[in-house]
């Protein structure tokens, strides 16, 4: 009789329930916060068509977890959030404008493992699609604000603009 691994893969974990029950807070924590200023929650498939993701990542592209179906469809695990929301507002071309989504979830990266450094971990994403205005950016830095203040984290947030590198910029 062989014996099989009972253990995670490597870079993978269980969160026991004492665990999640913290996870949970900060989870409703954040989206609290979102809801506030007026987010949506979005859901993505953990698996995108392998096309999607390829050729979005650069160097990073090499830890893209992928694998072939049986029925020969290439698809690969969510990388991140950015790619999925792109693919989202393409096939809803209809979304009201400006769109202002959040989503948490798990992402992966087949990278190799370091303390504190997963292959699935969970990312919080929010973005405002369609509006190119200064405020827009300000709302974002305001949310980011209120959620590490709700979660008694005290951050600095430094801005900056690469226009400010060229004196010849047209944005001066």
């Amino acid at each position: 009789m062989s014996k099989f691994n009972l253990s995670t893969p490597k870079g993978f974990r269980d969160f026991l329930p004492y665990q999640m029950i913290k996870r949970q807070y900060l989870i409703r924590k954040i989206t609290d916060c979102f809801a506030k200023f007026g987010f949506e929650p979005l859901e993505t498939p953990a698996l995108e068509y392998e096309q999607t993701l390829k050729g979005k990542y650069g160097e990073e592209e090499k830890l893209i977890y992928q694998l072939t179906t049986k029925g020969g469809d290439e698809l690969a695990l969510r990388y991140d959030q950015t790619v999925p929301l792109a693919r989202v507002v393409s096939e809803n071309p209809n979304l009201p404008k400006p769109f202002k989504r959040y989503q948490i979830q798990s992402v992966w990266r087949g990278e190799n493992t370091q303390k504190g450094r997963y292959r699935e971990f969970l990312q919080c994403d929010g973005d405002i699609i369609g509006s190119s205005s200064a405020l827009t950016d300000a709302e974002i830095l305001n949310l980011v604000l209120e959620i590490y203040a709700d979660l008694r984290l005290e951050v600095t947030i430094k801005i900056n603009d690469r226009a400010i590198l060229n004196p010849w910029t047209k944005n001066m």
